[in-house]
């Protein structure tokens, strides 16, 4: 449950971020777009996070997000992924197997998929010619406080990140956008007791946040914060303009920024 009060402002700022990400990953064939991407004043990229893409055949760029750092003070980072925005053949990838979550402070099953792609992720020092997994990243990270956030699969990668940041002693809080279904219950219920302050935005038309299904012992965390871009006039239709990043980030700026905001309970 989270401990905080839902603060708009930020859920944009960080939405933002993940959206000049993708912008990023389609205009440049390099490394180097993802230090070039927009970022609120006073945060610098400090590294690239990039992912083994033949692992999966749907995901056809390696770079999926970046570290980000305060300039105003370091001991504050941030960790951004992308996910796939317009295109839903992933689904398609996916068996969706709840196995033994086996990573550190690892409770319960989480979906197989998922926790193979976050151990492939690897992080990529800008400063230095240094890169290493994130796993190890995260556990050797010296952070204050960190804000992870993801759309899509992203989200996925957000909440296994997230756990194990907090696992570490991490001060760490969660946006999430559009996010899959990760683990069962007994996975879930563990992540919401780490990382209390978790912000899961769905938009009510959208069938990923549904994914992979309950029937199949997969649960999302016990609240999250609903927009429905169904009731705001001119937003596009259909299933992949519901789960697209923009229509996500129109619809948080209408959502009433009230220090007790609804929060839906799933069904």
């Amino acid at each position: 449950m989270c401990s905080a009060a839902f603060n708009r402002e930020e859920a944009m700022r960080w939405g933002s971020i993940i959206k000049s990400v993708y912008r990023a990953d389609r205009t440049a064939s390099d490394a180097k777009a993802m230090l070039e991407i927009e970022l609120p004043a006073n945060w610098k990229v400090i590294a690239r996070i990039s992912i083994e893409p033949s692992l999966f055949k749907w995901h056809s760029e390696e770079w999926i997000g970046c570290v980000i750092e305060s300039l105003t003070d370091p001991s504050c980072k941030g960790i951004v992924y992308r996910g796939t925005e317009t295109e839903l053949e992933w689904i398609d990838d996916f068996e969706f197997f709840l196995l033994s979550y086996t990573e550190p402070g690892g409770v319960g099953k989480v979906e197989e998929g998922f926790s193979r792609m976050y151990r492939s992720l690897k992080v990529h020092l800008c400063e230095e010619d240094k890169s290493m997994l994130m796993t190890e990243y995260i556990e050797n990270l010296q952070a204050g406080s960190l804000t992870v956030a993801g759309h899509s699969l992203g989200g996925a990668l957000t909440v296994l990140t997230a756990y194990t940041a907090a696992f570490y002693g991490i001060e760490t809080e969660v946006y999430t956008f559009g996010s899959p279904m990760v683990g069962d219950k007994a996975f879930t219920s563990a992540y919401e007791q780490a990382v209390s302050n978790t912000w899961r935005i769905y938009n009510a038309p959208d069938i990923v946040p549904k994914l992979p299904a309950s029937e199949l012992g997969f649960v999302q965390p016990e609240v999250g914060i609903q927009v429905n871009s169904l009731n705001i006039p001119g937003s596009g239709r259909g299933l992949a303009e519901y789960h697209k990043m923009d229509t996500y980030l129109t619809c948080i700026a209408q959502y009433p920024n009230d220090s007790k905001p609804k929060i839906e309970k799933v069904e």
